[in-house]
């Protein structure tokens, strides 16, 4: 078995506090069998604690499956910031993931989320796609993402799951990205 991926992050930026952000996603398995691949498919909704093989992030809860712990995610694959089994794919993936800069002096952001992949783990859309709100608390650490829409699989998978709106939001806690010398840099030195 044998996968290949790249991912290419573009950032515009306005001002110093306003930057618009692009994530290109691709990825594809070059062999193996179904079987082989099933673990380390990609995945559009980004990667639960659970389905983290290689350990890469830290998770609040790793291996539940709903609840608050099932809500944090790490933005890979398609990264998508609603969580749906659609777009599971041991195949090939496609998305662009784009937040656009701070709203005014407010930490919200518009977030918009587009994947294709094979079709086998899809219903009747070739794409999937959601939008929303971003929520940064601290930033590249700790983002809510809150979905507004969505496209139509998406919603009756969630609606086929009893998924409320309170569990539709989503977060990530990026605490392998705290660097304690930075941190005392940028928020304590003046």
């Amino acid at each position: 078995m044998a996968k290949i991926s790249g991912e290419y992050i573009q950032h515009i930026t306005f001002t110093k506090k306003h930057t618009l952000s692009i994530r290109l996603f691709a990825g594809a398995f070059v062999m193996g069998s179904t079987f082989d691949k099933g673990m380390f498919a990609f995945r559009s909704s980004g990667l639960n604690g659970y389905q983290d093989y290689s350990f890469t992030h830290n998770f609040v809860a790793r291996n539940e499956r709903n609840g608050f712990g099932f809500s944090q995610f790490a933005e890979q694959d398609g990264a998508m910031k609603i969580w749906t089994p659609l777009g599971q794919t041991t195949e090939w993936i496609s998305a662009i993931n784009i937040k656009s800069p701070k709203l005014f002096i407010l930490p919200i952001k518009i977030f918009a989320d587009v994947v294709s992949t094979d079709g086998r783990s899809m219903n009747d859309e070739k794409i999937l796609w959601c939008a929303g709100a971003n929520i940064t608390i601290w930033k590249d650490i700790v983002d809510i993402y809150i979905p507004a829409i969505y496209s139509e699989d998406i919603q009756k998978t969630l609606d086929l799951n009893n998924i409320d709106f309170w569990n539709r939001i989503r977060f990530t806690l990026n605490l392998h990205k705290l660097v304690p010398k930075k941190i005392i840099k940028e928020n304590l030195l003046f």
